[in-house]
Formats: structure tokens, C-alpha cells, sequence
């Protein structure tokens, strides 16, 4: 556990310890936890904060998920519960709606895999040169030269039991 554990958080880029607290974007599904975990490793004073969408039936029962594991690493933790607006473009709005209630400076738990599928969509998009950067702001990031398999291996090493999210497989939303 532990070897996997320190391997990985050679790859990742969190901000140093005396840089004050950091606030992590934590909705329970593995990507997140691994971070909360590594972000724990690398001795972080975290705030793991959960936002509940409420488009989901039992999605508040996340926010426990998150609640138990932040309380397990020395994290503090928040709930958040939004409002998504009306109109088109559900995840658009989703995004905007816990934007809102996160600092901008919060980290959240993307890797390789999400950076690839951004520039492929953005791509297919037809957005040009702009669309090949990929995800923006690397520095809020830490995971991003990790594997989703790594965040899989990091919940399964520390017995963590991710939120599946099924929208994640749903053809609806592209991704």
C-alpha cells in the first residue's frame, strides 16, 4: 500500500506544505479520494469540500462518503448543496453551479486520462490549436500525470469504496 502510495505522489504536483491550507474538490468518485489521500501523504492541512447537485437520487449520501474518508486523512470537510439552473447543457451548468461554491484556487482530482478526453472532444469540437492545451490551469491539477487506473489502485490499496457516478457511462454526455 504504502509503496504504491509514495510512488504516486512522486507524480504528482501539489503545492508545498507552507503554502497554506488547500481546499479539494472531493465528490467521492476515485479521482477525487486518491487525491485526498495524496494529498494527506504529502503532509497538505486540506479541506475536503463535497458539492451535492442534487440530480441524482441518494447524491446527498455522497457527501458521507467524502465526510468519512476526509475525518479518516486529517482533512476538514464541507457540504455543499447547489442549485442547477434551467437550460441546455447540463454539465455546463452543473460546473458553473459548484464553481460557485468552490474558491478558485480549489484542486480537483483530474488525470492523464481526463486531459486526453478533453483534447480528443475538444478536437472532434473543431476547436483548433486552442483545444489541443487541453484541461486549463494545470497548477490546480496535482493529478494529471497520473492514470485513472492509479486512482483505482490508490482507493483499493487504502480499502476506500469510490461513489460510482453513472452519468460518467451515460451516451447522453460526452466525455
Amino acid at each position: 500500500m504504502l509503496l504504491t502510495i509514495t510512488s504516486l505522489l512522486g507524480r504528482c504536483r501539489f503545492p508545498a506544505t507552507g503554502d497554506g491550507p488547500v481546499t479539494l474538490a472531493v465528490s467521492g468518485g476515485p479521482d477525487s479520494l486518491a487525491m485526498l489521500v495524496l494529498a494527506a501523504q504529502a503532509g497538505l492541512d486540506a479541506t475536503a469540500v463535497h458539492v451535492d447537485h442534487g440530480l441524482r437520487a441518494g447524491s446527498a449520501d455522497e457527501a458521507d462518503v467524502v465526510r468519512d474518508a476526509a475525518a479518516r486523512y486529517g482533512a476538514a470537510f464541507r457540504s455543499e448543496r447547489v442549485a442547477v439552473g434551467a437550460g441546455a447543457n447540463l454539465e455546463a451548468r452543473a460546473r458553473a453551479a459548484r464553481r460557485a461554491v468552490l474558491p478558485r484556487d480549489a484542486l480537483t482530482g483530474h488525470t492523464a486520462d481526463d486531459q486526453a478526453e478533453t483534447v480528443l472532444l475538444n478536437l472532434l469540437r473543431g476547436s483548433g490549436l486552442d483545444g489541443v492545451r487541453g484541461i486549463g490551469s494545470p497548477q490546480r491539477r496535482p493529478l494529471l500525470a497520473l492514470r485513472r487506473r492509479d486512482t483505482h489502485a490508490v482507493c483499493a490499496a487504502v480499502g476506500l469504496t469510490p461513489v460510482v457516478d453513472a452519468s460518467n457511462t451515460d451516451p447522453a454526455f460526452t466525455r
